[in-house]
């Protein structure tokens, strides 16, 4: 899924790696959970449960969480992108001047 931040700027949102995946699989057959119970077990549709195991979910750190808890074990997640830091009292802009 992207979302427009500009007129010319398109950001992708990152969705879940085939190693989360995979872990999720694995943990859930582990338990020997079907993906309708893992779905009780976090508060969540089963649609929510399949798209996390076949890669096409946006991942969200708060659902990954969740499974972690009810699976027992650490799944692998998406890094955040750090902000660049500005200095206060910095001017980033070229054209300003002072009169």
């Amino acid at each position: 899924m992207a979302r427009k931040l500009d007129s010319e700027e398109i950001v992708e949102a990152p969705t879940v790696s085939s190693e989360t995946s995979q872990a999720i699989m694995q943990g859930r057959q582990k338990k020997g959970w079907t993906q309708v119970q893992l779905a009780k077990e976090i508060s969540e549709k089963v649609t929510v449960v399949e798209s996390y195991e076949n890669g096409s979910a946006i991942a969200e750190n708060r659902i990954i969480a969740a499974m972690e808890k009810a699976l027992g074990c650490q799944l692998p997640r998406v890094a955040k992108k750090k902000k660049p830091k500005v200095k206060k009292g910095f001017i980033a802009d070229d054209d300003w001047q002072i009169t």
